[in-house]
């Protein structure tokens, strides 16, 4: 590896570091909100890349193998090709995230109110039933903050008539990238 693209990768590396330990930086890094983790992180990933294009091993050459640079080796890790695996449909529900929160959107029948739905938020779990009918109920994939998670029914905009509840769960800890969640409960593989 060249000094000069070495000196670049360190300089980026640390630059995510310090940003990811000053959550009240200007800086924009993507791990910022992480907080610590993201330092570790950060230094993980410098390590991975390190060793993936032969950094001390006095190769003047990257492996053209797979085809990647440095850039888009941090890039592939912090922001994965296919985003459709970070949300999903289930059984009766849609949902989606972003860094901090997890929203869930079910459709209502017709004539439901706010006083058939019955949502219970806990850390680890979740319950949520419309009209009697359970739609989400067992352990999440991972936890979430009760107090800051809530629900509020609205109208279905570009879905025709009717309305649906939209359920947003606050992340405990934010996510991006290859971190993000692969479901709302545990176990199952979208849903």
């Amino acid at each position: 590896m060249e000094p000069a693209r070495l000196a670049r990768l360190l300089a980026a590396a640390a630059s995510l570091s310090a940003a990811a330990c000053d959550p009240d930086s200007s800086n924009e890094a993507p791990l910022s909100a992480v907080g610590w983790h993201g330092a570790i992180v950060a230094a993980c990933l410098l390590v991975g890349v390190l060793t993936f294009f032969g950094a001390g091993t006095g190769t003047a050459s990257m492996p053209q193998h797979k085809g990647l640079t440095e850039e888009r080796y941090f890039q592939k890790l912090l922001e994965p090709d296919d985003e459709s695996k970070f949300s999903g449909n289930g059984d009766g529900f849609s949902w989606s995230q972003t860094v901090s929160e997890v929203v869930v959107e079910v459709p209502l029948p017709a004539g439901a109110r706010a006083r058939d739905v019955a949502c219970r938020v806990l850390p680890a779990s979740l319950s949520l039933a419309v009209c009697g009918q359970a739609v989400l109920q067992g352990s999440l994939l991972r936890k979430v903050l009760p107090d800051d998670s809530d629900w509020v029914l609205e109208d279905a905009l570009g879905q025709g008539e009717g309305r649906l509840l939209r359920l947003t769960l606050a992340k405990r800890s934010p996510t991006a990238g290859l971190q993000h969640w692969t479901s709302v409960l545990a176990g199952a593989s979208s849903g």
